[in-house]
């Protein structure tokens, strides 16, 4: 079946197709931030820092220093909890590339 301009809606799909595939790539690429050069120490790193972290974005590392200002240094990398938006499954991915200690 040819469409009124020629083009047949198999190939017109298939041109969408690469572009949804390309996209949806580009987004996946984006959403996966390069690992830490080193550990980075939550009780001294800043807000960009501390988005260098695994499923750590802007508002949670604002949240994280704003915590730290608040109630004081973190002495485990589990006292993250106490941010909220931070869970146990947040501590697991960020555990080997965070540090509390100089």
């Amino acid at each position: 079946f040819q469409a009124e301009d020629g083009i047949r809606d198999v190939e017109r799909s298939r041109g969408l197709g690469d572009v949804y595939k390309r996209q949806t790539t580009d987004r996946t690429e984006r959403r996966t931030a390069p690992e830490p050069a080193g550990p980075v120490n939550i009780n001294t790193a800043g807000e960009k820092e501390l988005t260098r972290l695994r499923g750590i974005g802007p508002v949670i590392a604002a949240r994280i220093v704003e915590d730290r200002e608040k109630n004081g240094l973190y002495r485990t990398v589990d006292d993250l909890q106490r941010v909220k938006g931070i869970g146990p499954a947040t501590v697991a991915k960020i555990k080997d590339s965070a540090i509390t200690e100089n």
